[in-house]
Parts: C-alpha cells; structure tokens; sequence
C-alpha cells in the first residue's frame, strides 16, 4: 500500500520502534481470574449474556433512543441529536450561547478528542477552568427505561462536580444504550474489571433529570458521527456493543509496540482496524486491517466477546473484493494465491519455492525482515510413505 497515510503511518511506527529498541514485548492480560471467580460464577456465561444484552438493544436502536428521547424530555433533560461532529459542536454552541456562559469545566474523555471539543472551545472563546456552574463530560450508558444517564469514575473531584454543577451538558455516543437499571450490575462489574482491574469503580452515579429542580439544567448531546453505519454489515455491527475498556488494547502486541501514535486518531489498537474504515475515509484507513498479527488475543480478552479478530480479516476481504487495493498490488495477491494453492508447485524443491515467495515481497520487507523458509519436503510428500509406494497404495493427497 503506498498511500500518503500508509507511508506517514509506516513512518510514525519506525520512529516509535527505533527509541523504544530494549523495549519488552511481552503483556500481561488484564484477565483477574480471581477477581472474575469472586464475581462471576461463570464468566464465559456472563460474556454472553452482556454481548446478548447489547445485541437486542442494538437490533431496535432507532426505537430505543426514540423511547429514551421521551422519557429523558418528560423528566426535565433536553436532547440535541447530532448525526455528525459538526452537529454536536453546534448544540454545544447553541446551550452556551443560551445561557451566556463563556466558562466550563471539561471532563476530558475519548468522545471529546474524536469531535476536538477543546479546540472548538478555544476558538469560541470558551474557557477552560473547574468551576462548579457548569459541567461538559461524556457518560458510560444510557438506561432507556428510565431516561437516565450512568457515569463511572474513580475522580472524586470529578464526582462532586457531577453532583453540585447547575448546569450538565452530557455527551453520548449513540449506541451506548442499555434497558434498565437491572443490566447495570453486570456491566458496571465488567467495565471495572477490564478496565482497571477493580470490582467496580470508585464513583459510579445514575442521574435523572429532575423537573423539580428548575435551578438545575441538564442537556444531553447524542452523537452518531457514522457509528450506524455498522449496524447495515452483518458482521461489524458487533462492535458497537465495544463498552471503551481498553482491555484489546492491553494485550494487543501490536500496539504495545507502537502505542496511539501512529494511527492520528481517538480510536487505537485492534477497535481502530475495525471501526475506522466505517467512521473515517476508507481509502486513508484501509492499511489499518493490515497492521494486525492475527493472534487473536483482543478477542480472547474482551468482556463482551465481540470477535475483533475475524472482523479485521472481514475488513481486508471487502478491501481487496472493492479494489481499495492498487492493481500492482491486487494481480501480486491474485499470481500468489495461485502459486500458494498449486499443488504442484508446492511440492517443487524448497530453494525454487523460497525463490519465488521472496520475489513476491517489497524489497523493504526482504531487505529487514527474516522472511521463513519452505521446509525442504511439504506436508503433501510427508504424509506419502516410501512403503505406500512400494505396495502401489494410491494415497488420497
């Protein structure tokens, strides 16, 4: 792939390696068995049925949100919907300019570096300062059944901002939605686990706006920003059931490796090869779903099964089947499936195979990497014993 973005990717990540060269490649999972066998009697069952949970919220996420858009409403809130980021800066605009505030305090998350609120904040001439007026922060869920909104955190400073702030700007990511207060349990339990390795965070609040309360504001942005563009792939949509733990990224050798660098984006590590694709342009996110060992251990660790894996495998069949690909690259693919899948030829001499393999490669990998070799007789002649011949036994290979 010889995109601008591959290259500056590629570039980044030799950069990274080169001042990290002693640097340990082994990881620890964030698996706590102990933990996990307090908690869970079964934790295998328990990551079924949260991934089943978020699985039926998501089959009717326009009715979900359409109903929690109701009773959030009814119970005093006020919601903004924002198909893009563009949108969810321009309610933001709108709640500050209608109660003339020029100050917040910013609860810095994930979802913020995704819209870049700091700088749209800077260029409005917003400040930035703690003050107990006014809170912009992003929630964990949304609990559809009572138009309620969960927030988990180890920051007492943050916890107590969230209690006494008059005025709540909340945002949201659109598929963070759970039914009721009942799915909470195994969800909260989960996120801390993975995310931290405790039982459960230190703060962990459910608001309600509060008609009652006419001196308190409490207004919630709900931002897609392309995220239901998963749900129309029978595969991907599985991965807006993702509850951030970072868990994939733990284990991940990969980015362990390079860090969050190299992909100039909020979302890193095996979620960014699948969901960049779909969030962002295609054509400068395609070499993502190459960058990935394929080992599998994001999704062995995550709590709620989605299978990261296969979907980054799924993400490289529909970028070669959609000539993402450059046709250099795509008749190279397509001479190597051949020669990979020609029996004949793989029971040639293995100097001949090696031969032709290494010419398949860019003279970059030859040239530092250690490319493996053929075993000198294949699998094929192996398994055909000198006696079988001699007793004229056809073999079935």
């Amino acid at each position: 792939m010889n995109s601008p973005s591959y290259k500056e990717f590629n570039s980044v990540c030799r950069r990274i390696i080169a001042k990290n060269e002693s640097k340990d490649f082994s990881f620890v999972p964030t698996n706590n068995s102990a933990t996990l066998n307090e908690l869970f009697s079964d934790i295998k069952e328990a990551k079924i049925q949260a991934f089943n949970i978020k699985k039926k919220m998501l089959s009717s996420l326009d009715k979900n949100c359409l109903q929690f858009e109701q009773i959030f409403q009814e119970n005093g809130g006020v919601l903004f919907w924002a198909a893009e980021y563009e949108e969810a800066l321009n309610a933001l605009k709108e709640i500050l300019e209608k109660n003339q505030l020029n100050t917040v305090h910013l609860e810095r998350d994930f979802l913020f570096e995704e819209i870049e609120l700091e700088s749209f904040l800077r260029h409005e001439e917003i400040k930035i300062k703690p003050n107990r007026e006014v809170l912009v922060f992003q929630a964990n869920q949304l609990l559809v059944e009572n138009g309620s909104i969960v927030v988990s955190t180890h920051n007492k400073e943050f916890y107590d901002n969230l209690i006494s702030s008059k005025i709540k700007i909340c945002f949201v990511p659109i598929h963070s939605l759970l039914s009721s207060t009942d799915d909470l349990d195994l969800f909260l339990n989960l996120y801390s686990i993975y995310n931290s390795g405790q039982k459960l965070e230190t703060y962990s609040v459910v608001l309600t706006p509060n008609k009652k309360e006419q001196e308190e504001l409490f207004y919630l942005i709900l931002l897609d920003n392309n995220r239901t563009s998963l749900l129309e792939s029978k595969e991907h949509y599985a991965a807006l059931a993702c509850i951030h733990c970072n868990a994939c990224r733990n284990v991940c050798p990969v980015y362990k490796t390079i860090g969050a660098e190299p992909y100039n984006s909020v979302f890193a590590g095996p979620l960014a090869k699948v969901v960049s694709p779909f969030l962002d342009n295609v054509e400068t996110t395609k070499h993502l779903s190459f960058t990935s060992t394929l080992c599998g251990a994001c999704a062995e660790i995550c709590p709620l099964n989605i299978p990261l894996q296969d979907l980054i495998i799924k993400n490289r069949q529909i970028i070669r089947a959609e000539n993402y690909v450059d046709y250099k690259e795509r008749a190279k693919i397509k001479r190597l499936s051949k020669f990979l899948t020609n029996r004949k030829k793989m029971n040639a001499k293995s100097w001949r195979k090696n031969l032709v393999f290494k010419w398949f490669l860019d003279k970059e990998i030859r040239w530092n990497r250690h490319v493996p070799s053929f075993e000198k007789q294949s699998f094929n002649k192996r398994q055909i014993s000198p006696k079988k011949k001699k007793s004229h036994t056809k073999s079935s290979l």
